[in-house]
């Protein structure tokens, strides 16, 4: 019974590191994360502790500190690594491919993102294949590969019509328009920035429409 119990209150943890992580207290959700890990650990809880680990690293990402997200993240990898769980890795893959780029290892980061999409792809999850062609888009169009770049960027589109995930098709609508802007290609790029501009409007995503406005 006291198994079950601390099981649970791992998992009640978790939950409410998310739920705070999801309101911006971010110093309380990392408390909860540690706190759940820790109770994980002692249980053997490997998932959950995989879990807990990536959790932890986002915070660490989100306020701009790569290293220890790095770490966290990579130790989350090892374990889902160990489990075989091959979509935990492929989604460690793409946080730890973001740290890369955050920190210009620009070609560790196509490797990572590379590496995340071929697991993506062989799980079927259109979700996760999207992120990862978002972030090689970003990538490639940063060494100015930027035909690659729009190529990646549309597919991450198409992908995020199926899922009918607006907020994503409008960001990879956006980022074309940006690659056409910077090329010079000012014609192009209003098409591009309309169209996010729309979609933006209609789920109205006041955080996205301000950055298209500017």
């Amino acid at each position: 019974a006291e198994i079950d119990f601390k099981k649970g209150m791992a998992e009640a943890l978790r939950y409410i590191g998310i739920a705070y992580y999801a309101v911006g207290s971010y110093d309380i959700a990392l408390e909860n994360y540690h706190d759940a890990a820790e109770l994980s650990e002692e249980m053997g809880l490997k998932g959950s502790l995989a879990s807990n680990y990536n959790n932890i690293a986002i915070i660490h990402d989100i306020r701009g500190d790569n290293e220890t997200a790095r770490l966290y993240y990579q130790r989350s990898l090892a374990i889902n690594r160990e489990l075989d769980n091959q979509q935990g890795i492929a989604y460690n893959l793409i946080n730890i491919g973001l740290i890369h780029h955050n920190l210009g290892q620009i070609s560790q980061a196509l490797d990572t993102q590379m590496e995340a999409l071929k697991k993506t792809e062989r799980l079927g999850d259109k979700n996760g294949m999207a992120l990862a062609l978002n972030n090689l888009g970003a990538l490639l169009a940063e060494i100015d590969r930027n035909e690659e770049a729009i190529e990646k960027h549309r597919e991450a589109f198409a992908l995020r019509e199926q899922l009918n995930n607006k907020p994503g098709m409008s960001s990879n609508l956006y980022s074309i328009g940006q690659i056409h802007f910077h090329k010079n290609r000012p014609d192009s790029a209003l098409i591009y920035y309309d169209k996010a501009l729309k979609l933006v409007t209609e789920i109205n995503d006041r955080r996205m429409k301000s950055k298209i406005l500017v």
